[in-house]
């Protein structure tokens, strides 16, 4: 079965939007990624599932986490079994796969697999923890969403960092 289901928040014109903070009235939507090399966009509407699109990744990377651009207009996968990022455009319902960055420095040793994907609250900065290396991978996001800059890994503080988070007002990123 599909795993990582993320909820989603669907827009008046039926746009898988992010949820705002605070905000509690709106239509859900799911969207769920597959280990193996497939990514699945759903929405539910009138409580019925319908499939709005389907994404494969390429063979082998596993994909584990999936957010989209605050402007609803790029989403980003982030790969656990060969630590990459994948980056798509997002128009019309539909994702295009328009990159692939590594979550890891070129000359990292050993197996790693990321696990936790966020973004900024401005959309301009991916963070991915890294289970293997124990670092969070910190992307820089081009203005139009569309590519992605490895800048640094910071050390997680601990083994195996599985989840990320935000404080409330998002000045500070917990690891876990």
């Amino acid at each position: 079965g599909d795993r990582g289901q993320v909820r989603l928040a669907l827009g008046e014109d039926d746009r898988i939007r992010a949820p705002l903070r605070g905000s509690r009235r709106f239509h859900v939507g799911t969207a769920s990624t597959h280990l193996g090399d497939r990514l699945l966009l759903r929405h539910r509407k009138d409580g019925r599932y319908r499939r709005v699109d389907r994404l494969r990744i390429h063979p082998g990377a596993g994909p584990r986490h999936l957010v989209f651009h605050p402007l609803a207009i790029a989403a980003y996968v982030i790969n656990e079994l060969d630590s990459t990022l994948t980056v798509c455009s997002y128009t019309d319902g539909k994702l295009q796969i328009v990159q692939t960055a590594s979550t890891r420095p070129a000359d990292s040793p050993g197996e790693n697999f990321p696990a936790e994907l966020l973004i900024s609250a401005d959309g301009r900065h991916l963070y991915g923890s890294n289970r293997g290396d124990n670092t969070v991978a910190v992307f820089a996001v081009a203005a139009d969403g569309l590519s992605v800059e490895l800048v640094q890994t910071i050390g997680s503080g601990g083994d195996w960092p599985r989840h990320l988070a935000f404080s409330n007002d998002g000045t500070r990123l917990y690891a876990a």
